[in-house]
């Protein structure tokens, strides 16, 4: 009866430490998020996947530092779709703000072996977008 629950409990702590291998917060990540360098890097951020933002295709993101203000410009492959403004204040998460479709918490992460992902998810209902540093010029 030991032996069982012996191997129950090592089976559930390998299937707890197998299902958090796909978390955000992945082991030995860096958080980029409030580098301003990484943020606005000319080299813009891809969507990994396609994206709608208010009906429009979202395929890169650029931003542009203003002063201590940073905006972001949304594009598809022909045009500007929108704009939203960075928020790097306080000591929270960074905000991706935007009035037409609502705001975002924005995070950037890297590993050594990795390159920079950023990711914006969704205040209202936590839906998830992806993007990578674009080295499509």
């Amino acid at each position: 009866m030991k032996a069982k629950m012996i191997f129950a409990l090592v089976l559930l702590v390998l299937l707890v430490l197998i299902g958090c291998t796909g978390c955000d917060s992945e082991i030995g990540a860096i958080d980029l998020s409030r580098n301003v360098e990484v943020i606005t890097t000319a080299l813009g951020w891809r969507a990994q996947e396609k994206y709608e933002w208010d009906n429009e295709e979202l395929e890169l993101l650029m931003f542009e530092k203003n002063g201590k203000d940073i905006t972001a410009f949304l594009r598809n492959t022909e045009e500007q779709i929108g704009t939203a403004t960075v928020s790097l204040e306080g000591t929270g998460p960074v905000l991706f703000c935007c009035e037409d479709v609502g705001d975002y918490e924005m995070r950037i992460t890297a590993t050594e072996s990795s390159d920079p992902v950023l990711t914006l998810t969704s205040v209202q209902n936590s839906k998830k977008m992806y993007f990578s540093m674009n080295m499509n010029l």
